[in-house]
């Protein structure tokens, strides 16, 4: 897997963790990808450090794929148990957290400004979460088997610590375009488009 993955990466453009420096944009809330060049010099200055235009940080259990000096993609390895955990990063303050184990994709993570606001879930358990967030808490959105179940959550880094379910509805209902045709709205399947996406990435090896 690791072989796959470093590929079209010479020996030349992997970095240890070591020889790298995070620096927070304060501005932009991302983080800059600094190689240091002189390894017995630790203090961060321009003499010293240099941007990561397209190289791959490894560490112990975790890869960083760094493009143009910010975090393009994040691979950790679990290999206790045959699981892998990818982070995708996009231009937009969208990003993805991708887990897969030796069947394939199981769970994908959407989060947006760090905050979660949705879950697709594979295999026996398949259903989706969707977050909403208001002044006065957060509610879930659990498709699942036909149906909408809305829940009052509470969520503590991310992950649901309570939930009270206070309305039950069907997850296809009939609406009217434009144009007076009548269709079903769940037509076209999110949770099909974003395992189409990604499912090639627990692919790899």
């Amino acid at each position: 897997m690791l072989l796959s993955v470093l590929v079209s990466f010479s020996q030349n453009d992997t970095l240890s963790s070591f020889d790298v420096k995070k620096v927070l944009n304060v501005d932009e809330q991302k983080y800059y990808y600094y190689e240091k060049l002189n390894s017995k010099e630790d203090t961060f200055n321009p003499d010293n450090y240099i941007l990561i235009d397209n190289k791959v940080i490894k560490s112990k259990n975790k890869l960083e794929i760094i493009k143009n000096g910010f975090l393009e993609k994040e691979i950790i390895f679990t290999t206790a148990d045959s699981k892998k955990i990818i982070h995708i990063v996009e231009d937009t303050p969208i990003f993805y957290k991708i887990y897969c184990d030796e069947n394939g994709l199981k769970k994908v993570e959407v989060f947006k400004d760090t905050i979660l606001i949705k879950e697709f879930f594979y295999g026996l358990n398949h259903r989706v979460y969707s977050y909403s967030y208001t002044d006065f808490g957060y509610f879930l959105l659990d498709h699942f088997n036909g149906k909408i179940y809305k829940y009052k959550v509470v969520v503590t880094t991310s992950k649901i610590v309570k939930k009270e379910l206070v309305e039950t509805s069907d997850a296809s209902e009939i609406a009217e375009d434009s144009d007076g045709a009548y269709f079903y709205t769940n037509t076209v399947s999110e949770s099909d488009v974003i395992f189409d996406r990604f499912t090639k990435e627990c692919s790899k090896e």
